[in-house]
């Protein structure tokens, strides 16, 4: 199940494929896995074994760090965003895409968040300054973040 929601996991890393439809192979395979390393514990290794290095590192590359403390993953995640490739910032514009639409559809989320309603503007504010390429997810990221604002709390 998502985090504090009775959606099945799985419905997560299909949406954040599917949203990379039009992209190359191992950036929508990439997607399907993104967070194999980070939520269930897949070796690196094993990653590249069965889809090749391209793979591995596109998934490494959008992991967070497993720190206990949510703010040094966060800022660890966010200055690792500033060398990753192009693919691997569309998979991040594709999950925060999805993870964003999935939480503004709910009635009153935030308590299920550790830094609550401040430290999720916070974080996707942070996401999309970082997101340097041009793709339509980035400007689809863009409004949800702005009708996140617009809510307040």
């Amino acid at each position: 199940m998502r985090k504090g929601t009775l959606t099945p996991y799985v419905s997560h890393l299909f949406a954040v494929a599917t949203l990379l439809e039009n992209e190359p192979e191992n950036t929508r395979i990439a997607a399907l896995l993104h967070d194999a390393i980070e939520d269930r514990d897949v070796a690196p290794s094993e990653i590249e074994k069965e889809f090749g290095t391209e793979v591995r590192e596109l998934v490494q590359a959008v992991t967070k760090s497993n720190h206990p403390d949510w703010w040094t993953r966060a800022e660890d995640y966010l200055e690792r965003m500033g060398s990753a490739p192009p693919e691997a910032l569309k998979i991040i514009a594709a999950d925060k895409v999805h993870n964003l639409w999935c939480t503004l559809q709910e009635e009153d989320p935030w308590e299920r968040f550790s830094t609550g309603y401040q430290g999720q503007c916070w974080w996707y504010q942070e996401v999309l300054k970082r997101l340097r390429i041009e793709h339509p997810l980035v400007e689809e990221l863009s409004q949800l973040v702005a009708e996140l604002l617009r809510r307040g709390h």
